[in-house]
C-alpha cells in the first residue's frame, strides 16, 4: 500500500455544478502528452520566487482546478507534505491520482467545483490556481463564490496566487 489518498468525501454538489465537468473526458488521458511543452519547473521556480517575498513557508496547499497534478507532483517533489489538489473534471482527477499512486506520492486529489469548494481539515496556506484555469468559470457570480470559498479555506495570512486572462 502506498501513501497516495483518495478521498471518500462528498465530491460536491453534482446538482449545481457547471455542465463543463466532462469537458475533458476525452483528453485526460493525453493532455500530459498535449502540454509538453508547458515548463511546469520554471512555474515552481516563480511560485517559489512570490512565496520567498511574501515570506511564506506553507505548509498545507490547495492547489484549485490542478488537471492531471502536474503542479501538485512538482510541490511534492519540493519537500511539501499536504497537498490537496481539486479539480472539477472526474477524468482529470482519475490521471491525477492514478499518477500520485504510481509515483508513491502523498497527494489528496478530489473532485469538487471551485464555487462551492469544501475541503474538511485546517485551513490552507497557500491556494494556487495557475494556467489560465479560472477562465473555465463562466459566470462571473459563479467565480466570485470560487474567490469567497478559497478564502473561507485559507488561514488569516494565508496567500491565493492565481492567473486570469481579461
Amino acid at each position: 500500500m502506498n501513501d497516495h489518498r483518495q478521498s471518500n468525501e462528498p465530491d460536491g454538489n453534482a446538482a449545481s455544478a457547471p455542465q463543463v465537468a466532462t469537458q475533458f473526458d476525452v483528453v485526460a488521458p493525453l493532455y500530459d502528452e498535449l502540454m509538453t511543452g508547458v515548463p511546469y519547473d520554471k512555474w515552481i521556480g516563480y511560485l517559489q520566487k512570490l512565496l520567498a517575498l511574501s515570506n511564506l513557508t506553507p505548509r498545507r496547499i490547495l492547489d484549485l482546478a490542478c488537471g492531471t497534478g502536474n503542479v501538485s507532483e512538482l510541490l511534492a517533489e519540493e519537500g511539501y507534505h499536504s497537498i490537496v489538489g481539486v479539480d472539477i473534471a472526474p477524468a482529470m482527477i482519475a490521471e491525477a491520482r492514478a499518477k500520485a499512486s504510481q509515483r508513491s506520492l502523498n497527494i489528496d486529489y478530489r473532485v469538487q467545483d471551485a464555487a462551492e469548494l469544501d475541503i474538511p481539515g485546517p485551513p490552507f496556506d497557500l491556494c494556487i490556481s495557475l494556467f489560465d484555469s479560472l477562465n473555465y468559470v463562466l459566470q462571473p457570480e459563479r467565480l466570485q463564490m470560487a474567490f469567497h470559498r478559497v478564502a473561507a479555506h485559507l488561514s488569516r495570512n494565508g496567500l491565493f496566487i492565481f492567473d486570469l486572462n481579461v
